[in-house]
């Protein structure tokens, strides 16, 4: 005992060790607030002072003290068991309990992270087992001297505390000011730094090993192996350390930074300061630095100790306002430019940061516009500047992490919690804002900014910065009519951008644009350059703008010497701005001819008014569409790159991307002004744009375009080559802005414009052009395939809506325009359906439109109709009280009938609601199912035959029992009923290929034709319990699947049933981990006895694992199986080999016939050839087998004994079972292959007799020039294709698409092609040459009788073709196929 005690002091130290590390890792002032809590309830009612006594955050607060005491009630059981045998050291549990409580204490001002922080905590201790049972047992076992599981468990133990530990400790540092202990942290826990969630998710798994481990030896009656255990852990716990220490720590912060970034979802924020620092002439805007607001703004954010402190420190903002065009956001640019240097000075993180955002109305980005993308900006940017910091990697991947809402862009209170946290971290940040004025929710803009600027409420009691800490600064640059909340003004201090401020810079900018003017000759050589400078700056007065636009003025062709030096001895002219603006449009009315000037009228509309600025190559487009009539190219403008400054008197610029916009927001201000309505203005108002006006001219210049310009034809010229985006938008510069916004355009027009003449005029016109329009099919189809060809789907949004609203309101007659709401209506109906049927397929081929599968399928009276192709569906009759779906279609081997299985159930079983009685449930509802098994004529669509047969209730119950149970248990819980209608089921069916021979659930049906008419032999199988292995007694029933897949061969004589094992058990069934499989095989059906069933049924158990079917898709099971047409075999892949199964043999005999697993199997000529595909990473490989010859061979050898007089034992047959060398179990083909080569001529020898062609089937025909062909039918559901693919054996490959098809079609359907036919007429004149496509109901692996079902089209669907019509491809491969 004293041996085992000096050990579990031992143990003990470990714990010591962990608590002595833990506090010497806490800062002095963090050691100082840190208090021991000798018990939980005493850290809980701390807690609850805490949160009762703020003022801002209670409720969060109260949040994170309930998930205190849920992590306090798993815990404390935990420290029960190490008080056992430490009960002197009461340290351990304090220590925790402190810990949490500091944790608290820092983060009650940051709720969120908090919040988050506790609820990582939680899910950490969710982890740990339940160690209150456990707490009695390690007592009793310790107080009987059992005592030498003690230091194992303790050493485990402490691996557990060290990991919550480990955890509050890095929640602290994030929670905590920037520490100085960083070095010595990494050196106490003995590894790098890692990214958060990593070390979380490292953590996590920690946990996971010592608690799996403390749980198994817990719970056993010894605890000898614990050591063993712990030590394992340990070692492999500091062999992840050792892997995770040697990663490079800077590529993983790297990694981690632009993960957040993405999170973040900032816009572009560094193009426009840019251009910006571009436009700037050096040396100016240098007066800023010495401007004493300016500088007593700087001084008051940086104070050298607490004793310098001020009132002034409260204005930590700065508002630099000015009215349009006085540089502010040139300034701004260099402030940025500025602060930026002095941060690289600095070369390293200790820099101050800077971060900014331009709010432009010129920007195309509108949501630029918005405060939220400002915010993500700038968060963003201060992530960068700090990526290599990892407290602030693991701040933001906490938040990130903890976040549990699923989005994959943060949140806007994530966004500023963050910048919030940030900016307190790192106080000497500054922030510039360029043009508040123009944010769009600014009052939104001042909230958030209030937010992130906020201070704690009890600034003594927290580490997140004292009194004589620098603030964050911010620069605020705007118009003086910007609204500011009184907050701000508490807190601002502000530079008027006047006269004087850019003198200087102005003077500067003159005198080298003047001496450049100068020196080209446009000025007189007599002018005074320095006096004309000193004049010109005092009729700037302060403003850039005015300076930059007089020498775009001077610099105008068109003007003489003596013109320039008119207007710069005549200033007084161009005096201020709106001066300067009328000055220019003046002059531009002056000297412009009629039609220039309704063109530069135009441009302004089109610049000031698009939703997004115009491309320069889409500007002479946009001027020629505003006027009336058609135009061509000879009326666009040349060169309009060139000459759009100099033609709009500087008052239009090009900005990023060669986009035409005004040079300043003040020029669109004053265009759109009411002062140019004022009759001594005459000449300015050839230039006004008034907003309704110009949406009205925008709304009908874009619908005239896409209705006069876009021919009403195929964009590439054929309908069956899909256009070419890069060359339609060199014929149609325009049309992309047309098809997104003319609808935007017409809804503002009609839901906001003032009611008038003008608007009147408006509506008349554009009502016009919508009639027109709607009377031209291959005007609305040009329209769709240019829509799609730029992934902007054809609608008309509200437009019939609002349509509707004006002939209600009286402002149009109705009369006038005749069904004109009904056609836009219907056709808004049809454009709905085409997205969703056929989005996919217009996506990839716009040209679709114009080919005749949509109108096909989708019959419009805005389509042209087709007579290339039709669509027809088998009028099956159905009974009104009874509810059924269709199980499978399947086309007959000749390709004249069509088979279709269908169930029904009375719709009064469907709803019935009893008690929760199961078994008295079943009763109810297994009753009165039948399927109904028709043939009809595929000629004429005539039924052939129809049977209905009845389901046996036994076999629905089969079907339902699991899914019934599952689910009933489930609603049980929720109060609710259990309906057939909420369960899915299997129901397994298989048809012969003449139709006459199916398999419906478990029930065997034949068809025979006798005296003229039709007869149904019915046998019910039993394949859920045919040759199963019988159960012990008293056993209880195995919970495996009760499903099963069925496969008949081609006369309908023998069946294939591939059922899970009974030998899986109820761990397999309960995990879905069916290795097991039974393959039954009934023969000689036609004579089938069920009295004496095992002379007609023979099974082979199989691992799933090497059979070539996948046990998630039962329901193309018959694609792996082929039954030899004459003889008793059957053929399938079994591990990597094909094999053939002779199943009538005593026993049964297995033998190899090839060295590969094949796929789609197929028999040649009556069984003399085998065919499949063998699959490679590259691709398919055809491979063929003189079939005949190997089985001749084969079936004499010995036969291998896999089953005992058709008894299967317990042992299941593997593919190492199959490839046993030197025992004599395994009949091999010697040759390994084909007895001789096989040519394409063999394979081709004998006529096809087949009149249907399978999707994925690969045949051989031979065509009109005697050339072998190999054709196969695919289908591919991305594209929605069914294409037909030819290879010649002279190397020539086509292909031909028969068919597209809509989306709700392709994953249910399954193509099968029949042979090509001639309609004649009833003249008897020849007709076109049609082929037939049959889309069967493709078989699935569960069913319902949910009303969905009956929502979706009815297969099998008839589609017939003209071949002429169908588009081919043909590619000339280079060499012959042999």
């Amino acid at each position: 005992m004293a041996s085992s005690a000096t050990t579990v002091k031992d143990a003990i130290a470990i714990f010591n060790q962990t608590c002595a590390t833990f506090f010497d890792a806490l800062t002095p002032e963090e050691q100082k607030i840190f208090q021991k809590h000798g018990d939980a309830n005493s850290m809980l009612q701390r807690v609850a002072k805490q949160c009762q006594d703020h003022p801002v955050n209670k409720s969060v607060l109260l949040r994170c003290a309930a998930r205190l005491d849920k992590i306090r009630k798993k815990l404390e059981p935990f420290f029960a068991i190490i008080s056992t045998f430490a009960q002197s050291n009461a340290d351990i549990a304090c220590l925790i309990w402190g810990s949490f409580r500091l944790l608290f204490h820092f983060g009650q001002n940051y709720a969120t992270f908090l919040e988050r922080i506790y609820t990582m905590l939680d899910d950490m201790i969710e982890v740990l087992p339940a160690y209150e049972e456990y707490v009695d047992q390690v007592q009793s076992r310790y107080a009987q001297g059992s005592a030498d599981f003690a230091p194992r468990l303790l050493k485990a133990l402490s691996f557990v505390y060290s990991d919550i530990l480990d955890f509050c400790l890095g929640a602290l540092k994030i929670l905590s000011p920037k520490r100085g202990a960083r070095a010595k942290v990494k050196v106490i826990w003995g590894i790098g730094w890692r990214p958060f969630d990593e070390r979380f998710r490292a953590i996590l798994e920690r946990f996971d090993k010592h608690t799996h481990a403390l749980e198994r030896e817990m719970g056993a009656t010894t605890f000898r192996l614990m050591g063993a255990h712990c030590e394992r852990v340990e070692f492999e716990l500091e062999k992840a350390r050792r892997e995770h220490t040697a990663k490079d720590e800077r590529q993983m912060m790297e990694d981690s930074a632009t993960k957040l970034k993405s999170w973040i979802g900032a816009d572009d924020w560094e193009s426009l300061y840019e251009s910006f620092c571009d436009r700037r002439v050096p040396g100016t805007c240098e007066w800023i630095q010495n401007e004493s607001v300016y500088k007593s703004w700087i001084r008051s954010r940086t104070p050298k100790s607490r004793f310098s402190l001020s009132s002034v420190i409260e204005e930590d903002i700065l508002l630099i306002d000015a009215k349009p065009g006085y540089g502010k956001t040139i300034l701004c640019a260099s402030l940025i430019e500025r602060d930026r240097y002095k941060k690289e000075q600095f070369a390293g993180a200790a820099g101050p940061s800077v971060a900014f955002f331009f709010f432009n109305r010129l920007e195309q980005n509108r949501k630029t516009l918005h405060s939220d993308a400002a915010f993500r900006a700038l968060l963003a940017q201060l992530l960068h500047d700090h990526e290599f910091e990892a407290d602030v990697i693991d701040a933001l991947t906490l938040l990130k992490h903890g976040s549990g809402r699923g989005q994959l862009q943060a949140s806007m209170d994530e966004v500023l919690c963050l910048l919030h946290w940030l900016l307190h971290r790192y106080p000497s940040t500054v922030l510039l804002f360029d043009g508040v004025d123009e944010c769009v929710d600014d009052r939104v803009f001042f909230r958030s900014l209030e937010k992130i600027l906020s201070h704690q409420s009890d600034a003594k009691s927290t580490m997140l910065g004292s009194a004589h800490r620098s603030r964050p600064g911010i620069v605020l640059f705007a118009r003086p009519t910007l609204v500011i909340p009184l907050w701000v003004r508490k807190r601002l201090c502000s530079i008027h951008l006047g006269s004087s401020e850019n003198q200087d810079d102005i003077k500067t900018f003159l005198t080298d644009k003047l001496t450049e003017l100068a020196d080209y000759g446009l000025l007189d050589e007599s002018e005074d350059i320095t006096a004309l400078v000193w004049t010109t700056c005092n009729y700037a007065n302060g403003m850039f703008l005015w300076a930059r636009l007089l020498i775009e003025y001077l610099n105008a062709d068109g003007l003489s010497i003596n013109d320039r030096a008119e207007a710069l001895n005549n200033l007084v002219r161009f005096e201020g701005l709106d001066q300067m603006y009328s000055l220019i449009l003046r002059s531009l009315a002056k000297k412009l001819p009629p039609k220039s000037k309704a063109n530069l009228h135009a441009t302004f509309q089109w610049v000031g008014g698009g939703l997004q600025p115009l491309h320069i190559d889409e500007l002479p487009h946009a001027i020629a569409s505003t006027t009336e009539g058609l135009w061509t190219e000879k009326d666009l403008i040349p060169n309009l790159k060139d000459s759009v400054i100099r033609m709009s008197g500087a008052l239009l610029e090009l900005g990023r991307g060669n986009t035409v916009r005004f040079a300043h927001t003040s020029i669109v201000d004053y265009l759109s002004g009411n002062h140019l309505m004022h009759p001594d203005r005459a000449e300015e108002k050839e230039f006004y744009m008034s907003p309704p006006s110009v949406q009205q001219l925008l709304s009908i210049s874009c619908l005239r375009y896409l209705t006069q310009t876009i021919p009403p034809e195929p964009l590439s010229g054929d309908s069956q080559i899909p256009p070419i985006k890069a060359t339609q938008k060199r014929r149609f510069p325009l049309a992309e802005y047309s098809l997104g916004h003319w609808v935007p355009h017409t809804n503002f027009v009609l839901s906001v414009s003032p009611k008038g003449p003008a608007l009147q005029h408006f509506f008349n016109k554009l009502l016009q052009i919508l009639q027109g329009f709607l009377q031209s099919r291959k005007q609305i189809m040009a329209w769709i395939e240019l829509s799609w060809l730029y992934e902007d789907p054809a609608t008309l949004g509200d437009l019939p809506k609002l349509v509707e609203q004006l002939f209600t309101g009286g402002h149009v007659r109705a009369e006038e325009y005749p069904n004109l709401l009904q056609h836009l209506k219907l056709l808004n109906n049809d454009l709905h359906t085409l997205e969703n049927r056929w989005g996919s397929v217009l996506l990839n081929s716009p040209n679709e439109i114009w080919e005749p599968s949509i109108p096909a399928f989708n019959e419009s009276n805005y389509y042209l109709a087709t007579k290339d192709a039709k669509v027809m569906a088998i009028d099956t009759t159905t009974v009104e009280s009874e509810k059924w779906v269709t199980i499978q279609s399947q086309v007959s081997l000749c390709g004249t009938e069509i088979g279709i299985i269908k169930l029904s159930v009375p719709r009064t079983v469907l709803k019935n609601e009893i008690p929760m009685d199961l078994k008295q449930w079943m009763q109810c509802h297994t009753s009165g199912w039948k399927t109904i098994f028709e043939v009809w004529s595929l000629s004429d669509k005539a039924l052939v035959f129809r049977f209905f047969v009845p389901v046996p209730s036994k076999h629905a119950k089969y079907i339902l029992n699991q899914q019934a149970q599952f689910c009933n248990d489930v609603l049980y819980k929720q109060g609710r009923p259990l309906t057939l209608e909420k369960l899915d089921f299997g129901f397994p069916v298989a048809l012969s290929h003449d139709l006459r021979a199916a398999i419906m659930l478990g029930s065997h049906v034949k068809v025979v034709h006798d005296g003229g008419r039709h007869n149904v032999q019915i046998s019910v199988l039993d394949p859920w319990t045919d040759l199963a292995t019988p159960r012990q007694a008293n056993a209880p029933p195995p919970l495996i699947p009760t499903s099963f897949s069925a496969y008949i061969s081609h006369s309908g004589q023998e069946m294939l049933v591939a059922r899970p094992s009974n030998l899986n058990g109820n761990a397999g069934a309960l995990t879905m981990d069916l290795r097991y499989w039974d393959l039954l095989l009934y023969h000689s059906l036609n004579k089938f006895d069920r009295a004496d069933k095992k002379r007609f049924v023979v099974s082979l158990r199989v691992d799933r694992f090497d059979l070539a079917v996948d046990h998630q898709k039962l329901q193309e099971f018959g694609k792996h199986f082929l039954f030899h047409p004459v003889l008793p075999v059957l053929i399938f892949s079994l591990g990597r080999q094909t094999v053939a199964w002779s199943y009538l043999e005593s026993g049964g005999r297995i033998v190899q016939i090839y060295r590969k697993s094949l796929a789609n199997l197929g028999i040649l000529q009556g069984g003399k050839f085998l065919q499949g595909l063998y699959r490679t990473a590259k691709g398919d490989n055809l491979v063929a087998l003189d079939i005949d010859s190997i089985l001749c061979e084969a079936l004499n050898l010995v036969p291998m004994r896999y089953i005992d007089e058709g008894v299967v034992t317990g042992n299941a047959i593997s593919s190492r079972d199959l490839i046993r060398q030197g025992h004599g179990e395994l009949a091999r083909n010697s040759t390994q292959g084909p007895c001789s080569m096989i040519t394409l001529k063999d394979l081709a020898l004998s006529e096809n007799t087949a009149g249907t062609m399978n999707t994925g089937a690969v045949t051989f025909a031979t065509n009109e020039k005697g050339m072998v062909e190999m054709p196969m039918l695919r289908q591919f559901e991305a594209e929605g294709a069914v294409v037909l693919h030819t290879l010649s054996e002279d190397g020539i490959a086509r292909a031909e698409t028969i068919t597209r098809l809509p989306e709700d079609l392709v994953s249910r359907s399954e193509p099968v092609l029949v042979k090509a036919k001639r309609e004649d007429d009833e003249e008897g004149e020849k007709g076109e040459e049609m082929v037939r496509l049959v889309l069967n109901q493709r078989s699935r692996a569960t069913y319902s009788f949910r009303d969905e079902e009956e929502e979706e089209e009815v297969l099998p669907i008839v589609l017939e073709r003209t071949t002429k019509s169908i588009p081919v491809t043909v590619i000339e491969m280079g060499r012959r196929i042999c």
